[in-house]
């Protein structure tokens, strides 16, 4: 009876910290801190940690961009299925490359983030619990008119593949 309702607590946590990033993803929207990204279904199949460059890792990420939202799923390196929901802003595009950011809550490290080495505030509330803040620098360079090549980086983590804009 005592795990049901610990379990049913954490439920109405998760979706209070859900409809939090919504607000919050409003609230940046608002604040115009970049413009809405095209549309894309992104395919990132390879990557590697900052602190071993020679091992790449398939990471398994895939995501959908829609209106400057994105959600997405991977592999973590701790092999557990991850799953993201955020935004996704450009900044500036030059010469058939961007640069953007996406911004918002990872669920699926359970905890485990917060004895990586390298993850900055790393010892707190941000990353013990299942549902974990992220923040990136998306990077990407037009191939054609509707793929680009593109990269992720993260300060443990740098993914690369292919955006299919629609």
């Amino acid at each position: 009876m005592k795990n049901i309702k610990h379990k049913k607590i954490y439920l109405l946590i998760c979706i209070l910290l859900i409809i939090k990033c919504v607000i919050v993803t409003a609230q940046i929207n608002a604040l115009n801190l970049g413009k809405t990204p095209q549309n894309a279904i992104s395919i990132f199949p390879a990557g590697f940690h900052t602190d071993e460059i020679n091992k790449n890792i398939n990471f398994k990420f895939y995501s959908i961009s829609y209106k400057g939202y994105i959600v997405s799923s991977f592999k973590n390196s701790f092999k557990d299925t991850t799953y993201s929901i955020g935004i996704n802003k450009n900044i500036t595009s030059k010469n058939k490359i961007t640069i953007g950011y996406s911004a918002g809550l990872l669920y699926g490290y359970n905890g485990k983030l917060s004895n990586t080495k390298g993850i900055p505030f790393r010892k707190t509330a941000l990353f013990q619990g299942n549902i974990n803040p992220f923040l990136g620098l998306n990077i990407s360079y037009k191939l054609t008119k509707k793929i680009e090549f593109a990269t992720f980086l993260e300060p443990l983590v740098i993914i690369y593949g292919f955006n299919f804009l629609y």
